[in-house]
């Protein structure tokens, strides 16, 4: 989302590993502003990377652990 809370369409998301410093998936919201990934992560920590033209995103971390992660709403900073 946008800081004004509207969808972000083409947004490039980078999944990071945090032990090794290495992207382990790219993916790119859609029109809905939605992204998925259908493979899963090895367990371990992650580090989630956000990219859009004229939008500033903060780095979000997270916990793959043999489960479906919930929904992650990211949102630009102001």
């Amino acid at each position: 989302l946008t800081a004004e809370g509207k969808i972000v369409e083409g947004a490039i998301l980078e999944i990071i590993d945090s032990v090794s410093k290495t992207p382990v998936r790219a993916i790119r919201s859609n029109r809905v502003g939605h992204f998925m990934t259908v493979t899963p992560l090895k367990n371990g920590g992650y580090e989630l990377m956000t990219e859009k033209d004229g939008l500033t995103f903060d780095p979000i971390q997270f916990q793959a652990e043999g489960r479906l992660l919930p929904p992650i709403q990211i949102k630009a900073k102001a």
